[in-house]
């Protein structure tokens, strides 16, 4: 793995899990260049804090009919992360 073209991905559990470990890295040329989170389940504590600080672009994927679900944080997640689409 090339440190400096680094990304990170996960699903689910680990799609919030991809956004805190991106938030714990340093920023700069060693840190993560992108994040992807397929459909991003509720964490305790949740990702919308570490995500809101992120710089990094990032995409968050759902299902039309799971957003505003009590398992789904997607909507949440997206609009805490500025640069995320």
């Amino acid at each position: 793995v090339h440190p400096g073209k680094l990304g990170i991905a996960g699903h689910g559990f680990g799609a919030s899990a991809a956004v805190f470990a991106a938030a714990g890295m340093p920023s700069g040329p060693h840190g993560a260049k992108a994040v992807f989170a397929a459909y991003p389940t509720v964490p305790s504590p949740p990702a919308e804090e570490p995500a809101s600080g992120l710089t990094v672009p990032g995409l968050v994927l759902t299902d039309p009919g799971d957003p505003m679900t009590l398992r789904s944080n997607a909507v949440e997640l997206a609009r805490a992360w500025k640069t995320a689409t």
